[in-house]
């Protein structure tokens, strides 16, 4: 599968965004080998699309807080530029599970703390 190439991005992502982009890109790249080679050719188009699309866009900053509830499914450099994306606060809670299981039990029950120690803190 083609890559993007990622050097034209050093302006806008970290280093280390951009590593954290390109062993996500070889993860999928590995993943999809392991499919017959029809499906590989169409979830290889997808893929790339997808890519193209998602490295190119830029989410516009916005004036309202952001809250974060994330796990650490994915490493931190993924969410290092999200901060970047309000003109107002940021707020990033790390909580057990992954990005599915943490709304499952056991884990949701930390994730129901953490919001409403959160919405505590900002006077919700």
């Amino acid at each position: 599968m083609k890559s993007i190439d990622l050097t034209s991005l050093r302006n806008v992502y970290s280093t280390a965004s951009l590593q954290a982009l390109q062993n996500t890109g070889d993860m999928i790249t590995q993943q999809i080998s392991r499919l017959p080679e029809k499906l590989q050719q169409h979830f290889r188009g997808i893929t790339q699309a997808h890519q193209t699309i998602g490295y190119r866009y830029r989410a516009p900053t916005i004036a309202t807080p952001i809250i974060l509830m994330r796990t650490t499914a994915h490493s931190d450099e993924i969410f290092e530029d999200w901060k970047n994306l309000s003109s107002h606060s940021y707020l990033e809670r790390v909580v057990p599970g992954g990005t599915y299981s943490m709304l499952n039990p056991p884990h949701v029950r930390a994730l129901g703390l953490a919001i409403e120690e959160t919405l505590r803190k900002f006077g919700g």
